[in-house]
């Protein structure tokens, strides 16, 4: 009977310290899963968040060329009847806050159908075309492999033909 208890001891014995190995091959392969795990989770955010920009700031300069093509220029914050600072107050309404986040006035172009640049976003029945500028921070460093930098630089635009005003 005591070489059985003696025999179930060492058998306890070795369980446990079984065990506790097990455990640090737990912890070892959990961080290694993990890390990959949570890099894909930040990527995946990334991408959405770059989308949802891309998108957010792709409804704005077609809300703006869809209030430019009008002629009006109640929206102009001096009220001083300035049609590009009304076109410019509706692209920054319409950006949701993005808009200083993303690009800046220097980086609108507003040219007609051909290239060329136009003053004053054209005049009655001229087709015209507003580009913008944009880039967006990347957060995840191993998304750099993806898109080169640490920006993901795009180009957002509407082309409409302006109403007889």
């Amino acid at each position: 009977m005591l070489k059985s208890m003696l025999q179930n001891q060492r058998r306890k014995g070795r369980c446990h310290s079984v065990y506790h190995r097990n455990q640090g091959t737990t912890c070892v392969e959990f961080a290694i899963v993990g890390t990959v795990f949570f890099l894909l989770i930040f990527a995946v955010m990334d991408f959405a968040m770059m989308s949802y920009v891309k998108l957010t700031m792709q409804n704005a300069v077609r809300e703006a060329a869809r209030y430019a093509v009008t002629g009006r220029t109640n929206l102009d914050p001096e009220d001083s009847g300035n049609r590009e600072a009304a076109v410019l107050q509706k692209l920054i309404d319409s950006s949701q806050g993005l808009f200083d986040r993303v690009t800046s006035t220097d980086d609108i172009k507003v040219t007609n159908s051909s290239g060329n640049p136009v003053t004053g976003y054209g005049g009655p029945g001229q087709v015209v075309v507003i580009n913008i500028r944009c880039q967006w921070p990347i957060l995840n460093p191993f998304m750099t492999a993806v898109i080169r930098g640490n920006n993901y630089q795009f180009t957002v635009a509407a082309t409409m033909k302006n109403e007889s005003f």
